[in-house]
């Protein structure tokens, strides 16, 4: 399964298409699905337009998504659904901000570099905790700086997607399978530009050389209870199982809705 690409529909779904807000509401300005005219120029090496933004492709859109953030994140060595908070977040606040969030949340220094101590703390929890309470975690870090941002006023839009994430996060942990093991962990800056620039020439970018995020016997274990006691809470209170419907048939039409919104803009994917 292509995680970056499952990601990339919730993500390119949430940005949108053109938008050039008043500075004091959004100071990226022009942006052409979530690519601010200052990311686009940077990409292409030379001072562009808001006509060259609102032109862009969806596919040059596609290449600047997997290196300026998919790979500048580490969201290929990451665990499904907190894949996606990282990705969303590298879009929406920066990959740098992206990587506090998930830093604080893992309570390790807070430098906004994906390296190895940072990808092995996150390993670490993962394996002792499961993925869910550091979706949690890293979700609430950015709730609260978006918060607190000068210009939060003019974007309750942000908390609302914001608890879409959480939700389409936690779906994901629940029923994507792991994924492939990986080959290596991009530790700094300079591995992250290579990279970028091997994306943007066109070049596949081998990214692994990290286990899957697979929980060991112990912890699958320990967790059998918990699955029983479920069981024979539901059949005691059966009727939780309509509120249970309700939610996954609410959320399968939310995401079915979502996925025709983005093939609108992102047929090719």
């Amino acid at each position: 399964m292509n995680r970056f690409k499952d990601c990339l529909r919730f993500t390119a779904a949430e940005e949108g298409g053109w938008a050039d807000r008043p500075a004091s509401h959004d100071p990226g300005g022009a942006t052409m699905y979530g690519i601010t005219i200052a990311t686009l120029s940077e990409w292409r090496g030379h001072p562009v337009s808001k006509e060259e933004v609102r032109a862009l492709s969806r596919d040059e859109a596609e290449r600047i998504y997997f290196a300026r953030y998919w790979t500048a994140s580490n969201c290929h060595a990451m665990p499904a659904g907190l894949d996606l908070v990282m990705f969303d977040s590298s879009v929406l606040c920066g990959p740098g901000r992206a990587v506090m969030f998930l830093q604080a949340a893992l309570g390790v220094t807070v430098d906004g570099g994906a390296g190895n101590l940072t990808m092995g703390a996150m390993r670490a929890f993962v394996a002792k905790n499961g993925v869910a309470p550091l979706i949690d975690a890293t979700v609430e870090e950015r709730r609260r700086f978006l918060a607190n941002l000068p210009n939060a006023q003019h974007n309750p839009g942000w908390a609302l997607r914001t608890g879409r994430l959480s939700v389409k996060a936690h779906l994901d942990a629940a029923t994507v399978k792991a994924q492939p093991a990986a080959v290596e962990v991009v530790a700094d800056k300079a591995t992250a530009a290579k990279a970028a620039a091997q994306a943007a020439g066109g070049a596949a970018v081998v990214v692994g050389g990290v286990a899957a995020s697979i929980p060991d016997p112990a912890t699958i274990a320990a967790y059998a209870p918990l699955f029983g006691q479920g069981v024979a809470f539901v059949k005691a209170n059966p009727e939780i199982m309509i509120v249970v419907g309700v939610v996954v048939v609410g959320v399968g039409v939310w995401q079915w809705t979502r996925d025709r919104k983005v093939k609108r803009r992102f047929s090719g994917l």
